[in-house]
């Protein structure tokens, strides 16, 4: 006889926090009594304090532990079909759970956090607090200044702590460009969309190119990615002449250029038609196959890989990722050793799914768009001592965990999108339940497992607990709390939320940067008066960066003084010209400014090769010339010409 312990969820400890109990499983190979109506019906009654949880019993999808309760009542159905005996449980009551022992308010939070039970702890929150924000900017400061200040006062190591996310596309940035500020190592754990990389923008417009036929948009946009081997003064030359001839199409691009403009001469446009040779022979290849009438999608796949093997793409590729690698941009070196092999595998998909399939050139842009905003691109952690940062669902973080920090508790974002609507309605799903038909979990389910996932990462730390939300958003709306604070402020009636305004500087951790600002608001908004902490932090600076403050002092106090040019200085700008048109005189009395930019620099527009309303005016009245002139000539008056007379 072998025998099999089996948890509920993950490790020992995870068994004790969530639901208390731990399951055996003996199996047998020989036939044993089983009654699994008796384990089904089972109920914990020897808890404390009258607190019963059936862990054996499944009711519905919405229950707090419906994920684990699932699992559990599957496997006792399995034993049942398959003969195998069921040994007794072993409860796990003991509370509070050990970890909790010396940090009641946590323990609290864990026995009663989404549990409706209306008891509430009566004492003050000394770890755990609610934070507001001005905005995510804010609300990001705020954290990495307490990490900061954690690992400072208590002596916590960077792996000590984690920073959970409600949505990672909202604070991912604010977070990372934080900490960088504050000098924390982190590790983002996400995985990063790829559409917005240079090899994957590289390879959507040079289809785009083609299937819009050289459109001057589509060509500069290929031709800024990167890739192409044009110097930027290259480019910028091209540019303003393809914008001053107004170029459009392929075979404008073959055909040789001859039209001068007001800034080219017969030496520029020689210099042109070389780089409008060098572009042609560059894309001719794969041109000529995407321009083909019929073409499969492995056509299409065949034609882009030669046309990456031709520019030597995988070479450009691994000299990024080594110069990312030696400025220390560790995560943008490891997305580009990945990039290559993803868009090939993609290719590969397509090519296999869909390899004979006719296709034209419009649709298979518009699967690849597809394939590529599903892609994303994975990232090692590169050190170990460091704080994680993760969203609710993804992020597994480990059972010692000393503090935590819950960002974006907003009513936006708790419970957010979680994919409302579908083909199949509320009452559809309801119906396949009762026919016990498995489908995948819909709106109402994602809401509560994301609920059970907040509970989980929620009652991970052992001694520190931050939650914040911010009172708008990047974008300048109004936001909610999310109904997380207010369950907790109902299990907690003594917890106070914090404004982030009203923190004193000396509540706050400052980096020298950081603290820089404060001295420089403080001198901006000196009439307002200044506080002692201020004195203090301006005190520091004058003795160690007395020459910053001596430049913030000069620029505070600075006074604009009027000075005119004198004789000579106007001479040398703007020449010694006695007489002004009307118009020089119109653009210096609107603006001093544009008249100094246009005839003191020399500035003006670049040409373009556009139809204004202006030149619609010129053929008009060109129109009207001629015609009369060729009347005049026949000696025709303008009322009695017939029709077939005008029309001649």
């Amino acid at each position: 006889m072998c025998s099999v312990r089996w948890c509920k969820v993950g490790d020992f400890e995870k068994q004790c926090d969530r639901t208390g109990w731990i399951y055996r499983i003996y199996t047998s190979a020989e036939s044993a009594s089983w009654r699994a109506d008796e384990h089904l019906q089972r109920s914990f009654s020897n808890s404390r304090d009258g607190w019963k949880e059936d862990a054996f019993r499944y009711t519905h999808p919405y229950q707090l532990f419906a994920l684990s309760k699932q699992m559990v009542t599957g496997l006792v159905q399995i034993a049942g079909e398959r003969k195998i005996e069921i040994a007794d449980p072993i409860y796990l009551y003991d509370k509070p759970v050990y970890r909790f022992r010396s940090n009641p308010e946590l323990g609290f939070l864990e026995s009663e956090l989404f549990r409706y039970s209306r008891k509430q702890y009566p004492d003050e929150t000394d770890h755990l607090s609610v934070y507001a924000a001005g905005s995510p900017d804010m609300e990001a400061k705020l954290t990495a200044q307490k990490i900061r200040r954690l690992v400072r006062e208590k002596g916590y190591h960077y792996r000590d702590i984690a920073v959970i996310c409600s949505d990672m596309g909202t604070y991912a940035d604010h977070l990372e460009r934080a900490c960088t500020e504050y000098q924390i190592p982190v590790f983002m754990d996400y995985k990063k969309s790829i559409l917005l990389n240079a090899f994957v923008e590289y390879v959507r417009s040079v289809l785009s190119m083609v299937e819009q036929d050289f459109s001057y948009e589509s060509v500069f946009r290929f031709l800024r990615t990167g890739f192409t081997e044009f110097t930027r003064d290259e480019i910028d030359r091209l540019e303003n002449y393809v914008v001053a001839v107004g170029l459009r199409g392929y075979k404008k691009w073959q055909a040789v250029w001859a039209r001068k403009t007001n800034r080219t001469d017969e030496e520029e446009l020689a210099v042109l038609n070389g780089l409008r040779v060098r572009f042609v022979e560059m894309t001719e290849s794969l041109v000529f196959v995407l321009k083909q009438r019929k073409k499969t999608v492995r056509d299409i796949c065949e034609a882009v890989y030669r046309f990456f093997v031709e520019n030597q793409i995988q070479e450009k590729l691994k000299v990024m990722e080594n110069c990312f690698a030696e400025k220390k941009e560790l995560a943008l070196a490891k997305e580009y050793a990945q990039i290559y092999r993803i868009v090939l595998e993609l290719f590969d998909k397509f090519v296999e799914l869909l390899g004979d399939e006719g296709i034209s050139l419009k649709e298979y842009c518009e699967l690849l768009d597809a394939g590529l905003e599903e892609a994303k691109v994975g990232v090692i952690p590169p050190g170990m001592d460091q704080v994680v940062i993760g969203d609710v669902q993804r992020t597994r973080l480990k059972s010692n965990l000393k503090a935590l920090f819950f960002v974006g508790a907003n009513d936006t974002l708790l419970p957010g999108n979680m994919g409302q609507g579908g083909l199949l309605t509320e009452r559809d799903r309801e119906w396949f339940q009762k026919e016990k038909q498995a489908l995948s979990p819909g709106a109402k389910e994602k809401t509560y497992i994301q609920k059970f996932y907040l509970y989980m990462n929620l009652t991970k730390p052992e001694e520190f607990l931050h939650i914040s939300y911010s009172k708008v958003s990047s974008d300048g709306k109004t936001l909610r709390p999310a109904y997380l604070v207010w369950d907790l402020k109902k299990l907690f009636p003594k917890l106070v939320v914090t404004e982030e305004e009203a923190l004193l500087t000396t509540q706050r951790e400052l980096t020298p940067g950081e603290g820089l600002e404060f001295v420089i608001r403080g001198v901006r908004d000196r009439y307002l008066g200044v506080d002692e902490s201020w004195k203090e932090l301006y005190t520091w600076y004058r003795q160690n960066e007395g020459q910053k403050v001596d430049r913030i002092l000069d620029a505070g106090f600075f006074k604009k003084k009027p000075d005119a040019l004198t004789g000579e200085e106007a001479a040398e700008l703007y020449g010694e010209k006695k007489q002004f048109s009307v118009t020089r005189m119109e653009r210096f009395s609107a603006c001093a400014y544009a008249h100094f930019l246009t005839y003191g620099l020399h500035l003006s527009d670049r040409e373009r090769y556009e139809f204004e309303a202006m030149d619609l005016g010129n053929i008009a009245h060109q129109s009207m010339e001629r015609f009369a002139r060729k009347a005049q000539e026949k000696r025709m008056p303008w009322p009695k010409l017939e029709e077939v007379q005008r029309d001649a």
